[in-house]
């Protein structure tokens, strides 16, 4: 009898611990399974804070370039090239940096709903990114209209500064053409005969048709005179005894200077005066 106790005893000894294993056995697992998950968890949320935390700073420094385009656009419109050129680089980083921003957002909403779980705090956090990323692409797109219309602005600018240029550039040529003309005198010196031979006097010594007759000659060529800048012609050397200025010239405003019985030369003590009567010099050298 005691014998068959102690079997008895033995066979629920036996079952209690297979029991107790198996038990073990299936905590162990539980206990993995759940270190395997909070270990997955935690690595999303890592990553997720990461993605986050990049994906912020880049929004931060969209703002940053943001005010950099602006302060440039609304400088003067008189901009050279280099400042447009840098206000396109900065365009194209905060285009380069919005990309950047979708990818990341998109690649986080795809990491979100393949994990095992849902946070709603990580859902919320997209949507704040979705919706700031959408609030820079509006202002974005409004800063890019600011923009064109300013190349407009300063595109006309630049028309109408060369066109003024180009008025100056004319007036200034047309100012230049009159002083030059109003500085510009002839003379020509030579024999009673070789000046007869050009045209230039008639027999009574008249020039130009302001002469002593009416047979003065009354056209003539420039081609025979020297042409000569009124406010650098002082001193005309001569160097011939008998010389008579045939031309019409205030006395004060000029003198022959004399060298015994030679006309050394003439001298033109008063430009003004001296040319105001005429813009040709003629003497007779005889």
């Amino acid at each position: 009898m005691k014998k068959l106790f102690f079997i008895a005893l033995a066979s629920i000894t036996l079952a209690s611990c297979q029991s107790d294993k198996a038990d073990m056995a299936r905590l162990q697992a539980e206990r993995d399974s759940l270190l395997t998950v909070a270990t997955e968890r935690d690595n999303t949320v890592d990553l997720f804070a990461e993605s986050f935390t990049e994906i912020q700073a880049n929004l931060d420094s969209i703002k940053v370039r943001q005010g950099i385009v602006t302060v440039n656009a609304l400088q003067s419109p008189e901009q050279n090239a280099s400042a447009v050129d840098r206000i396109n680089d900065d365009i194209r980083l905060i285009n380069n940096l919005m990309e950047e921003n979708r990818s990341k957002i998109e690649q986080l909403e795809k990491q979100l709903k393949n994990s095992n779980y849902k946070v709603n705090k990580f859902e919320k956090m997209i949507a704040s990114l979705n919706a700031q990323l959408a609030q820079k692409e509006s202002e974005l797109s409004e800063l890019k209209g600011q923009l064109a219309n300013l190349s407009t602005k300063v595109e006309q600018l630049n028309i109408s500064i060369d066109t003024l240029t180009q008025r100056n550039v004319t007036k200034t040529r047309i100012i230049e053409a009159q002083v030059d003309k109003l500085n510009t005198a002839f003379y020509v010196m030579g024999t009673s005969k070789e000046l007869q031979t050009k045209g230039v006097i008639s027999k009574e010594g008249g020039f130009l048709g302001m002469g002593k007759s009416s047979k003065l000659k009354s056209d003539f060529e420039n081609q025979n005179f020297i042409r000569v800048d009124i406010t650098k012609f002082n001193t005309l050397p001569i160097n011939h005894k008998k010389v008579k200025v045939v031309t019409s010239h205030p006395p004060e405003s000029y003198k022959l200077e004399m060298k015994g019985d030679m006309t050394e030369s003439l001298q033109i003590t008063n430009a003004e005066k001296f040319w105001s009567t005429s813009k040709y010099l003629v003497i007779i050298k005889d």
